[in-house]
């Protein structure tokens, strides 16, 4: 019998006036200086450290985690498509 990968789906709005819920939530009330990027780079420091506490909490290590990360975006002159690169690292 094959095996079944498990699912996780997960929904986001973002409404006309830039206002954003969760799988039906509460909106998000973030400042006008939080970017999509910055939203990328948060779920990207979130989900690695919840991999993490995963696998530590599945090996019975106690796990307590932070986390930080950067990006940058560059657009090389007369080219209308940006190129992202992002750097990312957890801190124990």
């Amino acid at each position: 019998m094959p095996v079944r990968p498990k699912e996780f789906r997960y929904a986001v709005e973002l409404d006309r006036g830039g206002i954003v819920s969760a799988d039906g939530t509460s909106p998000l009330d973030l400042p006008d200086e939080w970017t999509p990027e910055h939203l990328v780079l948060a779920g990207l420091v979130r989900c690695t450290i919840e991999s993490l506490r995963f696998h530590a909490e599945r090996e019975g290590i106690d796990f307590v985690a932070s986390g930080s990360a950067s990006g940058l975006v560059t657009k090389p002159t007369g080219c209308s498509r940006r190129r992202n690169a992002i750097a990312s690292s957890a801190r124990r």
